[in-house]
Parts: structure tokens; C-alpha cells; sequence
């Protein structure tokens, strides 16, 4: 990886609204900016459009104020940038615009060093991209169910029994679904569209309720009528998680 300092290396194809198409992430503060939610999603917005940090406000819901310093952020690290700035009654407006259209996150990083910060960041933009993913299909069911048809969304978790070979396969098949989905991107477009997957092999993960209990990674045998086991690094009493009150819920 190279340091804070360096400029990021971008595609150098145009795309067809005028910014490249693939920007690589080459630095830690980069990977740390696309593993929080909130920054992640305020640069697909501005991927669509250039856009002033009052315009992303109202998107959101949000006063201006609690999103100047995550789009200076994204600007320091290079993956946003300034485009023009507009006097409007005497108020100055500046616009951004996301560098790319399409970021590539090494992932290769997990295996290769992943001791490292920048294998953490990673895993934390692997993790929290699921989770956002989660958050879409809630509020789309909950909010917006009448609003689409059995044709317009497809949801499925399944698992199946194959080889090695097989797996690396399927891996390459999803990752051709992806360029096919980046092709049909159409900047100016009337829909927003999410695409998410994940396909990985399930190594010593066993996913189980036990007793009415969500274990989450390996079964877990307790005497009939044991207590349910207690969160030791968080009491209820402490109220949600910091990631469960500030995550949004869209995706990038």
C-alpha cells in the first residue's frame, strides 16, 4: 500500500458521463473512508451528479452541518473532488463530484497481509457493505413494497454441496455478473438499482439457533432450560451500537 500522501492512481477510460469508470483503492485512509456507510453512500450520490453538500442534505434528511466533514473527507483521500463552484445571491455553492463511477476494493489484502490495518479496513467495508444490503431490503419491504412488482427484485440465500474447482468457477460467474450490471450503468437514469452479493466458502461456520438463541458463527449445546447466554461486552442497558444508530439505509 502506499502512504497518505500519495495521489491515487484512477482508470484512465472516460466513461460516458465524463469520469473514469474504475478508481483502485491504494491507500489506508481510502479503504477507511469506503468502509463507513455514510461516506460510501454520500460518494455513489455523487457518482450520479455533481451535487453541494446542501443538495446531499436534503437527499438524506440531514442538516448540511453533520455532512461538511465526511465530504472533506472524502476530497482529502481523493475520491471526491470539486468541480465548480456558483455564487447564487451572494452565497458561495460548491459542487462535487465522486472521482470514479465504480471503485475496486483489494481484497486480495485479507490473504496476503492480513495482519494489516488495511486488511481490517476491508473486512470492515466487507462486513458493513452486507449490512447496508440488509438495511435496502428492510426499508424497500417495509416502505416501498407496493411500489414494485415480483419482477423488479430478486433476494435468495442458499447453499449447496460442490469442488474446489467448482467454487472458483461460480466465484468468476459472479464477478462477470458485476461487469455485466457495471455496463448496464446509465448515468441520468430514472432508478437507482442495487446489486449485492457474496459467495464464499463456509470453513468451520455453522450457522445455528439453538433454543431460540442466534449463535451466529458455531452450534452452541446448553441444558434444557439454561439461561440465555449474556452479551459480556455490551449491556442492553447501553442502547444500540454506534453503527446501528448512525448506519443509513442505502447502499452504494
Amino acid at each position: 500500500m502506499t502512504n497518505n500522501e500519495e495521489e491515487l492512481p484512477s482508470s484512465p477510460q472516460p466513461g460516458h458521463d465524463g469520469i473514469p469508470v474504475y478508481q483502485t483503492i491504494s491507500t489506508l485512509d481510502q479503504l477507511r473512508a469506503v468502509a463507513d456507510p455514510l461516506r460510501r453512500y454520500l460518494r455513489s450520490l455523487l457518482k450520479e451528479k455533481p451535487r453541494t453538500v446542501k443538495e446531499l442534505g436534503d437527499i438524506l434528511g440531514e442538516p448540511p452541518y453533520r455532512l461538511y466533514y465526511h465530504v472533506n473527507e472524502l476530497e482529502r483521500v481523493g475520491l471526491v473532488k470539486l468541480v465548480r463552484t456558483e455564487f447564487v445571491s451572494g452565497v458561495l455553492h460548491k459542487y462535487y463530484r465522486a472521482t470514479a463511477r465504480f471503485i475496486d476494493v483489494p481484497f486480495e489484502l485479507l490473504f496476503d497481509e492480513p495482519e494489516s490495518q488495511e486488511a481490517q479496513a476491508v473486512f470492515e467495508y466487507a462486513v458493513g457493505s452486507m449490512q447496508t444490503s440488509a438495511a435496502d431490503i428492510r426499508h424497500l419491504l417495509t416502505h416501498h413494497a407496493g411500489e414494485v412488482g415480483p419482477d423488479d427484485f430478486f433476494i435468495e440465500r442458499t447453499t449447496i454441496q460442490t469442488t474446489p474447482d467448482k467454487l472458483r468457477e461460480l466465484v468468476h460467474r459472479v464477478k462477470e455478473t458485476h461487469e455485466w450490471f457495471h455496463q448496464a450503468d446509465t448515468p441520468g437514469g430514472e432508478l437507482r438499482v442495487i446489486l449485492s452479493s457474496s459467495i464464499l466458502p463456509m470453513v468451520d461456520f455453522q450457522v445455528e439457533v439453538v433454543q431460540g438463541e442466534w449463535t451466529g458463527r458455531r452450534r452452541v449445546n446448553r441444558p434444557s432450560g439454561a439461561p440465555p447466554r449474556r452479551n459480556r461486552r455490551r449491556r442492553a442497558s447501553q442502547g444500540p451500537t454506534r453503527a446501528a444508530r448512525t448506519s443509513p439505509t442505502a447502499s452504494e
